[in-house]
C-alpha cells in the first residue's frame, strides 16, 4: 500500500525533473571517482559508495537551496539520475508472494508502471491557478507533454531517453496519441534515424529500440502522412549524398534501407531485418513523395536479396556457402560448411524477405510513384 500511494508522486516528480533539466549550479562540482582500470576491487567500490552517501545530503541541500545558477549550462545530473531511477522503478517486476493466486503475474503488480500508464497531460486537463499543478484525476500524475516531448527529442542521443520514449509509447496511450498528432515529428524521428545511421558502430541490441519505436509510429496512418509533409532543409550527418529540401518520409525510408544493407553485410540479425521491413511495409502506401535516392536504395536492396537467394540456391546441393556466414536466426547459425538442411532454411528466409520487398515495391508503384518505377526498370 505504501508503494501504491507513493508511485504517482514519484513518477510525476521524476518526469518533471527530466523535462525541466535544471542545470548544475556553477559553483558546485559533483564528486566522482577517477577511472582506474587496474583497481576494480570490492574495497574500492565500497569506499566509493560510502563517500557518495556521505556527500549526498550536502549536495542535495546545495542544489535545492541555491537558485542563483547560470541557465546556459545544459548539464543536468538531477535530470539524468531521475531518468535512471524512473526506468529502474518502471521496469522492476516484483516477485509474487505465496498468498497470491497463480493467475496474478509479477509484471502487472508494479505500481510505478501503473502510474506511468495513467499519465496525463497537465496542459490538457487544466492548471490549478493556486498551486500551478495540473488538475487531473485523483491519484493520477500529470506533466506537460509538450515539455516532455521536447526533452525526449533533445535527449535521444542517449540510450536511457530512447528507452523512456519506448516505455511511454508502449504503455501510455495518452502520450502515444499526443506524439502521433504532433506536426513536428522530426523532433524525435531525426535523432532516432541518426542512431540508426551509425548502425555499423553498434550492436543489434542497441538498434532494436529505435527500430521498434519507428515501427510503433509507422502503424498510424496519420503519422505516415504527416512525415511526407515535413520538409528538412538539410541533413548534416548523412554523408552518402547531399540531402537538401528532402521530406522526413524520404529520409526515414533511406535510413531504414541503409540499416537493412548494413544488417545484411555486417550484423546479420534476422529480427532486426524483420522489424526494418515491417516499418517499410507500413510506410509503403504513403510514399507518394519518395525521392529518387530512396527509390534507388529500395531497388538495390531487392537486387542484393535476389543475388544472395540465388547464390544459396546454387550451393544448397553441396552444403557449402562461400563468402562467409550468411544471416542467421536465433535457431540457425550457419557456418561456411553448412548442412543442406540449414541452407534450405536460409533459402526460405531470403525468400520471405524478397516477397516482402516485392510487396513494398508493388504498393509504391500502385500509388503512381514515378521514381520507383524508373529505378526498377533501369536496374539501378
Amino acid at each position: 500500500m505504501q508503494q501504491q500511494s507513493l508511485a504517482a508522486p514519484v513518477v510525476q516528480v521524476a518526469l518533471q525533473h527530466y523535462s525541466s533539466r535544471l542545470p548544475l549550479p556553477p559553483s558546485l562540482q559533483l564528486w566522482s571517482p577517477a577511472p582506474d582500470p587496474d583497481d576494480r576491487g570490492v574495497l574500492k567500490l565500497v569506499r566509493s559508495a560510502a563517500a557518495s552517501v556521505l556527500w549526498l545530503p550536502f549536495r542535495a541541500y546545495t542544489f535545492l537551496i541555491r537558485l542563483g545558477f547560470a541557465q546556459s549550462d545544459s548539464s543536468s545530473p538531477l535530470a539524468d539520475l531521475s531518468l535512471l531511477l524512473l526506468l529502474v522503478l518502471v521496469n522492476h517486476s516484483p516477485q509474487p508472494t505465496t498468498l497470491q493466486p497463480p493467475p496474478l503475474r509479477p509484471y502487472h503488480q508494479n505500481p510505478f508502471r501503473a502510474a506511468l500508464q495513467a499519465l496525463q497531460d497537465s496542459e490538457d486537463v487544466g492548471i490549478d491557478a493556486e498551486s500551478g499543478q495540473g488538475r487531473s484525476a485523483p491519484g493520477a500524475c500529470a506533466v506537460p507533454f509538450s515539455k516532455l516531448y521536447g526533452a525526449l527529442g533533445a535527449g535521444l542521443t542517449g540510450e536511457p531517453s530512447v528507452l523512456l520514449l519506448y516505455v511511454l509509447l508502449h504503455k501510455c496511450h495518452r502520450f502515444q496519441q499526443y506524439v502521433l498528432v504532433r506536426s513536428d515529428a522530426d523532433t524525435i524521428v531525426v535523432p532516432l534515424l541518426h542512431r540508426l545511421y551509425n548502425a555499423s558502430y553498434k550492436t543489434p541490441c542497441q538498434l532494436y529500440m529505435p527500430l521498434i519505436i519507428l515501427l510503433i509510429l509507422s502503424q498510424d496512418r496519420g503519422f505516415c502522412q504527416n512525415i511526407q509533409e515535413v520538409t528538412l532543409t538539410s541533413v548534416a550527418w548523412y554523408k552518402e549524398r547531399l540531402l537538401q529540401r528532402t521530406t522526413l518520409g524520404s529520409l526515414l525510408v533511406v535510413v531504414l534501407l541503409r540499416t537493412a544493407h548494413t544488417n545484411m553485410s555486417k550484423l546479420k540479425d534476422v529480427y532486426m531485418h524483420q522489424n526494418t521491413l515491417a516499418a517499410l511495409a507500413n510506410l509503403a502506401p504513403h510514399m507518394s513523395g519518395i525521392s529518387s535516392h530512396a527509390a534507388q536504395r529500395l531497388v538495390s536492396l531487392f537486387d542484393m536479396l535476389s543475388r544472395r537467394y540465388q547464390r544459396i540456391g546454387r550451393r544448397s546441393s553441396s552444403g557449402t556457402l562461400d563468402g562467409g556466414t550468411p544471416m542467421g536466426t536465433p535457431h540457425l547459425n550457419l557456418t561456411p560448411l553448412a548442412s543442406p538442411g540449414q541452407l534450405a532454411a536460409e533459402h526460405a528466409v531470403y525468400a520471405d524477405f524478397m516477397r516482402t520487398v516485392l510487396e513494398i515495391i508493388n504498393t509504391i508503384i500502385t500509388t503512381g510513384q514515378a521514381n520507383i518505377t524508373t529505378s526498377f526498370l533501369s536496374g539501378k
